[in-house]
């Protein structure tokens, strides 16, 4: 049966996303170019029954699939933590006007650390039900260990594109910075669920909390 606090986290994670496309439409006005800048607030409403609906969806489908109901989490706090780090790299664009080399990367490493701990504990207490052990430290270590590998991939990746290919097809480097951080992130989301289910919470990845048949 779903849980409430199933509902309940997938409407707040709704409602972030939202919170954080704001500086993105800021920097490069993302509600303009999809048409929909008049009714931008409305995603307000709108993102968090999506997510809350889509959850569902995949929690349904969870129980003929075990590993789906995880797989719905993680894909979940993956899209929010996708546009919070899209969100923060805005948020720096708008404050600094910089877009593109050394600091640039620095902004890239300062909102890879943020979401990456945002991440650690969606995922320990939700997506994998690690909260009621007393290892959050070593965990978070581990967590880290394993995030950080897959953004030296992620950075490394985000450096090429944005300093040494630059700019295409006509887009500005804004534009492109935000392609180059949206470019990494299939890479690190494979790496990290698999790093995260079989080192991080190994012992508890296998059980698939509020999951019921």
């Amino acid at each position: 049966m779903l849980k409430k606090n199933d509902i309940i986290n997938s409407l707040i994670l709704g409602e972030l996303i939202f919170i954080f496309l704001l500086p993105i439409d800021w920097v490069i006005g993302i509600f303009a170019k999809l048409g929909i800048e008049k009714f931008k607030y409305f995603a307000a409403i709108v993102l968090p029954f999506a997510t809350a609906t889509g959850y569902w969806l995949l929690f349904e489908l969870g129980k003929k699939i075990p590993i789906m109901l995880q797989l719905a989490r993680y894909g979940l706090i993956g899209v929010f933590n996708t546009i919070a780090n899209l969100g923060i790299i805005n948020i720096f664009i708008f404050w600094t006007g910089v877009s593109s080399g050394f600091q640039a990367d620095i902004f890239a490493a300062i909102t890879f650390a943020l979401v990456v701990t945002n991440s650690f504990f969606w995922n320990k207490y939700w997506t994998f039900g690690a909260g009621s052990n007393q290892k959050t430290v070593r965990e978070y270590i581990e967590f880290f260990v394993v995030s950080l590998s897959g953004a030296f991939i992620n950075v490394s990746l985000f450096h090429v594109i944005v300093n040494v290919i630059g700019p295409k097809g006509g887009m500005g480097p804004e534009a492109w910075m935000n392609v180059a951080v949206v470019i990494g992130i299939p890479i690190s989301l494979a790496w990290n669920f698999t790093g995260y289910k079989f080192f991080v919470f190994k012992k508890t990845a296998a059980v698939l909390p509020g999951h019921h048949d």
